[in-house]
């Protein structure tokens, strides 16, 4: 599983809104369900857990996060991005919202829209190398070739170890008919990882 939906889930469990003793020692339970059957992958169970901490706390944001989170490995990419939708209502400062629902965006062809959130990223955390890159990719799908290129060069500019940020700057130099800027690239990528392909058929 992604590593990111831990760090998530403690959030959870330390985001407590104001409520009877009772409610929060069932949240505390509720979540500890929900992180176990995440553990295993039963997706739905951690579904139904989730569920129930919203119905205690419905202005808890963090658990919108963790079960859209979850919805996203189940590919329901709709109610990911009805859960994260709610999340930002109640939180609009936090990237990771926008990330993923740019991802689920991403999933149901939603260029525009997850370029939009990936954009936000971008102004809440500068240093996001991520959010460019997945940025630039929604718009070269978008034939905004120009301006996905920039995206690479600024997720290149931030975390220049990342050989994949490299590839597919190469495949859009080559698409733009710049061969030799793309076996530039190619060739870093292999630095990078170790590779030994021929960048003469880019």
């Amino acid at each position: 599983m992604n590593s990111l939906f831990f760090p998530l889930l403690l959030l959870s469990f330390l985001s407590t809104a104001q409520s009877s003793d009772q409610n929060v020692v069932l949240k505390t339970e509720y979540n500890q369900k929900a992180y176990e059957c995440a553990y295993v992958e039963n997706f739905e169970c951690a579904i139904e857990y989730f569920t129930k901490v919203i119905e205690l706390f419905p202005k808890d944001s963090f658990v919108y996060l963790d079960r859209g989170y979850i919805k996203l490995q189940m590919k329901d990419y709709k109610g990911a991005i009805n859960d994260f939708t709610k999340q930002i209502e109640i939180d609009s400062s936090n990237p990771d919202n926008y990330f993923l629902r740019a991802e689920a965006e991403d999933h149901l062809k939603l260029y525009d829209d997850a370029i939009n959130d990936y954009t936000m990223v971008c102004e809440i955390d500068e240093g996001n190398a991520d959010s460019f890159y997945f940025r630039g990719i929604n718009k070269e799908r978008n034939k905004k070739r120009r301006s996905a290129l920039k995206d690479y060069n600024k997720a290149i500019s931030i975390a220049p170890e990342n050989a994949q940020y490299y590839l597919s700057r190469s495949n859009l130099y080559s698409s733009m008919r710049k061969k030799r800027k793309a076996k530039q690239d190619y060739a870093h990528y292999q630095e990078i990882t170790n590779k030994k392909e021929d960048p003469s058929t880019l």
